[in-house]
């Protein structure tokens, strides 16, 4: 991880570079953190991959309506992209059980 965070310090604006050190995060347990810089990525494109991966995240951390609305982005501009409607489904599945 310390080589993708000298990379990133070097070049902040390196979607891929950010993008890897993201799913390195999240394999490593720190969602928060891996969160952070797929928001970021999520801010600065329209890109389905980095909001699906934030959406599977905020799901594992219990904010289902984020997830919905990640989910839901992805879904309203690829209607055939399955998953999408598949966390979609599981964010409304876990928003109307937490309600």
């Amino acid at each position: 991880r310390a080589l993708l965070d000298r990379a990133l310090a070097l070049a902040p604006g390196h979607t891929p570079t950010r993008y890897q050190r993201a799913k390195l995060l999240e394999s490593e347990g720190l969602l928060d953190a891996a969160a952070d810089d797929l928001s970021l990525l999520v801010e600065s494109s329209p890109a389905a991959l980095p909001r699906l991966d934030l959406a599977r995240i905020r799901l594992r951390q219990g904010r289902a309506a984020e997830a919905a609305e990640l989910a839901r982005e992805v879904a309203q501009r690829d209607a055939a992209n399955a998953e999408a409607s598949r966390l979609l489904d599981a964010a409304l599945s876990a928003s109307s059980t937490t309600s």
